[in-house]
């Protein structure tokens, strides 16, 4: 998991959802059925996409096939920004997940 940025630790709203998504992590090791995960990381990157837009990455150049999409869709929406935001605190292989 990479370091969330400080500024996710000082906003209150960030550091709830940070925490929650941590105990959500810890639930779903031992309750395969336990959906809090994947809800609380998309609360979380909403949160980031709405409130902390500058501070969100830019759009990844790998070829990336979410960024593509998003942007041709919409090169300011709302999914855009929470498809980077997750960047922010899942790793990779997570955060980049259709």
């Amino acid at each position: 998991m990479p370091t969330p940025p400080p500024f996710m630790r000082t906003c209150p709203q960030c550091a709830e959802l940070l925490g929650a998504l941590v105990e959500a992590f810890a639930q779903a090791l031992t309750d395969p059925h336990y959906d809090g995960a994947e809800r609380i990381q998309i609360a979380l990157a909403r949160h980031l996409a709405d409130v902390h837009p500058q501070a969100l990455p830019a759009p990844h150049t790998d070829g990336c096939p979410s960024c593509a999409r998003y942007e041709e869709l919409d090169p300011d929406s709302v999914f855009l920004r929470e498809h980077l935001a997750r960047g922010l605190f899942l790793p990779d292989e997570l955060a980049r997940l259709p």
